[in-house]
């Protein structure tokens, strides 16, 4: 299918021989990067659809990667370009952790990597950019990962506002004090975070719209019937969503916890910890201290045991 999408996009290019060069430059390339694309996706997008974890391309499926470019600044141009070599640079640091650094931070890894294969400056500040900008609120070594970017992001613009996210996500890292909120429950009770001092607590951020959200409420469900009556409270909060949406999902799906509604995706919350999508789960200990900035997912069997660990601190 995209052989056959790619091929007619290039046979109506062709038919207009007198186009500006560049002009061909850029779509040619668009074109191929788009196919490429979704040769590379096919595996995740089809296990995510069908729910099967295990499924595996056959060993004739096409490598998307077979004559990857990381030396021609000029594909910068091409707007699908550095996904395609930030795809490729994902899927090596994969398999390089998983065979020799099992232990490692992946975005280590990852830069890391970035540094050893690319070898143009410009492709190589962008792809650090994207990891500054996009990317730092993941990794469990942020000062690390910072440390190593920054030297090379030549440009102000973006070098300050690499700076700027790393000194928001210092005030809320592991160990340092949660920052508190404010909302209103579906009872309409006022709750805030620091109200729920002396317990554990799991938030789980959310949209009614948000297919992986709704699969994780299962498995939600699970822990809070796990961990009754324990010193944890779990804590939902609806963004980016209407009210009149979250109040009819709360209702028929029956959600327990404690659920809250945030009228705005830009309250202090959300900015402190730097939510740019759902789900996003956090951690918080009995002192209100952060556990997790980006905690695991209900479906993750380890975090029944990690709420077990801390359940047993006093």
């Amino acid at each position: 299918m995209a052989d056959s999408v790619y091929n007619v996009q290039m046979d109506f290019l062709k038919q207009y021989p007198g186009l500006d060069s560049d002009l061909v430059f850029l779509e040619s390339n668009y074109i191929k990067y788009e196919k490429l694309m979704k040769i590379a996706d096919y595996q995740a997008f089809r296990r995510f659809l069908t729910g099967d974890k295990d499924f595996k391309v056959s060993e004739n499926f096409p490598d998307p990667y077979k004559d990857v470019d990381l030396s021609n600044a000029d594909l910068l141009q091409v707007s699908n370009y550095l996904h395609y070599a930030e795809s490729y640079l994902k899927d090596q640091a994969y398999k390089l952790k998983k065979e020799n650094y099992p232990l490692s931070d992946f975005y280590l890894v990852y830069v890391r990597l970035i540094n050893d294969k690319v070898k143009n400056d410009k492709i190589k500040e962008e792809l650090f950019y994207k990891v500054g900008r996009w990317e730092l609120n993941y990794t469990s070594q942020l000062d690390s990962v910072y440390n190593f970017i920054i030297p090379y992001l030549k440009k102000e613009k973006h070098k300050k506002e690499v700076e700027d996210i790393y000194k928001k996500l210092k005030k809320t890292a592991n160990g340092e004090m949660a920052p508190d909120f404010k909302l209103v429950s579906i009872t309409g009770d006022t709750v805030s975070l620091s109200q729920l001092k002396g317990n554990l607590v799991y938030i789980d951020i959310w949209s009614t719209w948000c297919l992986p959200c709704i699969k994780e409420i299962p498995n939600l469900k699970k822990l809070q019937k796990q961990f009754e009556g324990k010193e944890i409270k779990f804590v939902s909060i609806c963004k980016n969503d209407s009210k009149e949406r979250w109040e009819k999902m709360v209702k028929e799906k029956e959600l327990g916890g404690i659920q809250l509604f945030a009228p705005d995706e830009n309250i202090p919350f959300f900015t402190d910890f730097i939510v740019q999508g759902v789900p996003r789960f956090i951690f918080i200990g009995k002192d209100g201290r952060i556990i997790e900035r980006y905690a695991k997912r209900p479906s993750n069997p380890k975090l029944a045991e990690e709420i077990e660990k801390y359940l047993k601190q006093q």
